[in-house]
């Protein structure tokens, strides 16, 4: 990434790896030491944040206790940890590692949410007092949930229709699966070899099915004016999927055919999917999904999705073309070993040259 920024002319890039505080290591946040000022990007702070006056201490309780709470925090760090964010440590430990003042306990609370799930909140105000010590001598402006709300609203009174697509965690979000065998197949199955033969073009067809889904039950993305209505990016773990999405061409088969179905679906309705390259181990879900593991998601946000709900005006007549002239090969084949004779070599020197 860094290599990338600097071919971009970024000025910025050694911040991703190089020096002390960089993003491999861990940046500053300003509470010891002033963070700032940068007047390239951001403008000067006028007035500091006000916080409530509390009495030091260091180690905070919780705000609430009982077994309740105690396994929804559990709960919540065992995800953390899952995720490379958080990693049990003692307080023994602790302090040996942050001596004197740096060691800090803030207290927690479980707010829960309207979707029966919970967020952890930590107080770094209250006791401890860390955000109390935060300088920071840039004004940092984000918008917020009135600025989100009016680009909402001026989209909808506009011309042009604007969609926005927020997703908070992609655990929450719709999912399908599709089945498929030798029946509603047959051209993915081959005697004697593997499923990975054809796994680039099952993974192309999963994106082709999930714009079929896109099509079927979100009409508003694909019905406003203009040729481009938008762009889908997907993550996949076969890096020759990644390049077809790109290059969008293959001379083999049934690949070329499932890619110039994808093609032609795409057009029809001005999408672009880009399809991303990313390690397996950060696609498990999407593995355990084949393997018929649905741990990971919540079964009452599955959609009902199947092989026929997808209109496939490219790839069939294809296939249809392919089996014929696989069948005229057949019994070209047959034909030359009944009379006996061997084909002649392309190319081979006759008695004129």
């Amino acid at each position: 990434m860094s290599q990338t920024l600097q071919i971009l002319e970024d000025p910025d890039y050694q911040v991703i790896e190089e020096g002390k505080f960089c993003f491999c290591n861990g940046v500053e946040v300003g509470h010891t030491a002033p963070l700032g000022p940068v007047p390239q990007v951001f403008r000067q702070r006028r007035k500091d944040q006000k916080y409530d006056d509390s009495e030091w201490e260091p180690l905070m309780g919780n705000y609430r206790d009982g077994p309740e709470v105690e396994k929804s925090l559990l709960e919540a760090f065992a995800k953390e940890e899952a995720e490379g964010r958080m990693f049990p440590l003692s307080l023994a430990e602790a302090r040996q590692r942050y001596p004197g003042s740096s060691l800090r306990v803030a207290a927690q609370a479980v707010i829960p949410k309207p979707d029966q799930d919970f967020r952890v909140v930590h107080d770094g105000t209250h006791g401890v007092q860390v955000n109390n010590e935060i300088i920071m001598k840039d004004r940092l402006e984000s918008p917020g949930a009135r600025e989100v709300s009016s680009i909402q609203k001026l989209g909808t009174v506009s011309d042009e229709k604007v969609l926005f697509g927020l997703v908070g965690d992609v655990k929450k979000a719709p999912w399908f699966q599709i089945t498929l065998d030798k029946e509603d197949a047959p051209w993915l199955f081959r005697e004697g070899l593997g499923s990975s033969w054809a796994s680039t073009s099952a993974e192309m067809l999963a994106s082709l099915a999930a714009l079929h889904f896109l099509k079927r039950d979100f009409r508003n993305i694909w019905d406003g004016p203009g040729l481009f209505q938008a762009c889908f990016c997907g993550g996949t773990d076969n890096k020759s999927a990644d390049a077809l999405s790109c290059k969008l061409l293959t001379t083999r088969v049934p690949l070329m055919f499932v890619v110039m179905e994808f093609v032609t679906f795409c057009d029809g309705l001005g999408f672009r999917c880009n399809l991303s390259w990313r390690p397996r181990d950060s696609n498990q879900e999407a593995d355990r999904i084949t393997k018929h593991n649905f741990s990971d998601f919540d079964g009452s946000l599955r959609i009902p999705f199947s092989w026929s709900d997808m209109t496939m005006s490219v790839l069939s007549p294809l296939l249809r073309f392919a089996n014929f002239q696989s069948e005229i090969d057949d019994i070209r084949t047959s034909t030359l070993e009944d009379v006996g004779s061997t084909p002649r070599i392309r190319f081979e020197k006759s008695q004129w040259g």
